[in-house]
């Protein structure tokens, strides 16, 4: 028989409050708060011969107080309810049956995170194996003193296996089920690092919306995509992947504790944004200046695959996300004047952006047949290099059709057009396709864009910098320090 909870007389206001109570001859009359009597015999409670029965004090009408053969004890209302309603009898055995699954799936998610064997941890605690799997499989009641042996083997306490946050599945089977959604290793070995071990289930719900639950049964819903597009040369129906969820909740935690300026926009003409960030070449560095300052937060988020970088508002002012896996700054660079071309192209005014594949620098991407992504890609050419078609040119010119050239002739034209070398030599290796192998370009533009850093080491002291982690909750601070980081960040 199923247990409608929503209708279920015990979710009801009075069914476990205690209104009366009284003896009639060899039974006990209890009224609850509300309106129902029940009769009980004495003897039922373990009561024999005379007694006197009266509400409990200090119980807040919870429970009644039997005094018999000078000796008084305490009847709480589930006892009563139980000995009276069947169904709620049935209730209880159940809800008894689920803790005990919650109890033995928390003790083997400890067995697991401390990388012992059931064969193992029984021998420790002196019980067979067969007696630790069916504790673990929720088929045996626990004494105390068991779940106290167990626990101490374990080097744990009882911390580790009570509360609503205690974990029931394993480091190691909460990896294989995120990386099975979508999520590698790469997040949850922070999330694991820098996350206490039980707020990992309340992490994970804020992370990806997903329980503990249905992780463990492999139900966890598909990611809503409502109000984003996926932008794709490979794949037209791109999913949402969990990380652009967790993309979203970390830009809800920053729009609340950002530091921001009011959102003044983003030019139309790329040639402007050039102009305030003054005379030279276009870094890193100052390109997310440029934007922190205008009102636009930049997230780095960590995490593989799932998507490149996006651009979606939240409150008043977008908010633009970089997810790039290629370290060099050059390429966080391009990412980021592409998703601000996204926005001065007014290309957010319906729904948010999400770039899948690794954007490319340069003017011509294969396979993508999209005019949003073609005039993003050509603002962020102008706004980093200025005349870009002038300065391939002279890059072709000074190669003289000779791969052996192509990083000299490169730095040569990027201090003649005050250009970042690293990002004109990534332009450069993928549109000069006629010049050399792939591995030449690429191994010269490599080298080139080296000396600028590390792009997201950039983009997150900046971040850093700007998001204010001291008034936020604990939780929040751990989303940030799992996704993105956070000052002084140390593995716990």
């Amino acid at each position: 028989m199923t247990i409608d909870e929503a209708t279920s007389p015990w979710t009801k206001p009075g069914y476990g409050d205690l209104s009366g109570v009284r003896r009639r001859a060899d039974e006990i009359e209890v009224t609850f708060g509300n309106g129902d009597v029940i009769q009980i015999p004495s003897r039922q409670l373990g009561v024999h011969g005379d007694f006197t029965v009266a509400l409990a004090e200090d119980e807040e009408c919870l429970a009644i107080a039997i005094a018999a053969g000078g000796d008084v004890r305490t009847v709480s209302w589930l006892q009563l309810r139980a000995l009276s309603d069947p169904e709620f009898a049935r209730e209880m055995r159940r809800q008894d049956a689920e803790e005990a699954r919650r109890l033995g799936s928390r003790l083997r998610a400890l067995r697991e995170d401390r990388e012992l064997s059931q064969k193992d941890l029984a021998a420790l605690v002196g019980m067979p194996s067969p007696q630790l799997s069916k504790i673990e499989n929720g088929n045996s009641d626990l004494r105390y003193s068991t779940v106290q042996s167990l626990i101490r083997s374990l080097g744990a306490t009882l911390d580790d296996i009570s509360g609503p946050d205690a974990p029931e599945l394993s480091q190691k089977a909460i990896r294989k089920q995120a990386k099975e959604h979508g999520v590698g290793n790469e997040v949850m070995n922070r999330l694991f690092d820098f996350t206490p071990r039980l707020a990992v289930s309340s992490l994970l719900e804020r992370a990806f919306g997903w329980s503990i639950r249905d992780l463990a049964a492999g139900t966890v819903s598909q990611p809503s995509a409502a109000g984003l597009v996926f932008k794709s040369t490979s794949h037209q129906d791109a999913a949402a992947s969990p990380l652009v969820s967790l993309a979203q909740r970390v830009a809800d935690v920053v729009h609340d504790h950002a530091v921001l300026e009011p959102y003044r926009g983003v030019p139309r003409d790329a040639e402007q944004v050039r102009v305030e960030l003054g005379r030279g070449a276009v870094q890193l560095p100052a390109l997310l200046r440029w934007a922190w300052n205008r009102g636009i937060a930049v997230i780095p988020l960590h995490g593989k695959k799932g998507f490149c970088a996006a651009a979606w508002t939240v409150g008043d002012a977008p908010m633009i996300v970089l997810k790039e896996s290629r370290p060099l700054p050059a390429f966080w660079l391009f990412d980021l004047a592409h998703e601000l071309g996204h926005i001065a192209n007014n290309h957010l005014d319906s729904e948010g952006i999400v770039d899948i594949e690794d954007l490319r620098p340069g003017e011509s991407t294969p396979g993508m047949d999209d005019d949003q992504e073609r005039d993003a890609n050509e603002y962020a050419l102008r706004l980093l290099l200025g005349d870009y078609r002038a300065i391939l040119n002279d890059v072709r010119k000074e190669t003289r059709g000779h791969y052996l050239r192509f990083k000299d002739a490169v730095a040569t034209v990027a201090r003649k057009w005050e250009t970042s070398v690293g990002l004109l030599g990534m332009v450069a290796a993928y549109e000069f396709t006629d010049i050399g192998e792939p591995k030449d370009r690429w191994g010269s533009a490599t080298n080139l864009a080296r000396t600028e850093g590390d792009g997201r080491a950039i983009a997150t002291r900046r971040f850093v910098e700007r998001v204010d982690f001291s008034r936020m909750t604990e939780l929040d601070r751990w989303l940030l320090e799992t996704a993105v980081g956070s000052p002084e960040q140390k593995p716990r």
